[in-house]
């Protein structure tokens, strides 16, 4: 855990994971085994980052956003809260909630 990150009450930080300097975890939050958090990134209350996850420096996710198993979230993404991420996201690149699920063409 980094110079100046705040950690707050009720989070797990799984065995190999790395939380960044000045980062910002949420009560009831979770990161995974050999997860990684980017310097200054903020994550909210109840978000559960998969094992492997990198989160850039400067990302936000949402409050009880999910980041699947070995997900990249590029440095100034956003995920938004309630947000399920399946895929990798690039630099500043924004997740909504209606994003979660694949769309068919039967939507």
């Amino acid at each position: 855990i980094g110079p100046g990150a705040l950690i707050a009450a009720q989070v797990v930080v799984e065995v190999g994971a790395r939380v960044g300097r000045i980062a910002a975890v949420g009560a009831g939050a979770v990161v995974g085994v050999s997860a990684s958090i980017g310097d200054a990134s903020d994550l909210g209350a109840r978000v559960v980052v998969g094992r492997r996850c990198r989160v850039g420096e400067r990302a936000l996710i949402g409050a009880g956003a999910i980041l699947h198993d070995g997900i990249l979230i590029g440095p100034d993404a956003i995920v938004e809260p309630g947000a399920v991420v399946v895929r990798d996201l690039g630099r500043g690149e924004r997740w909504l909630r209606a994003s979660s699920r694949e769309w068919t063409a039967a939507d």
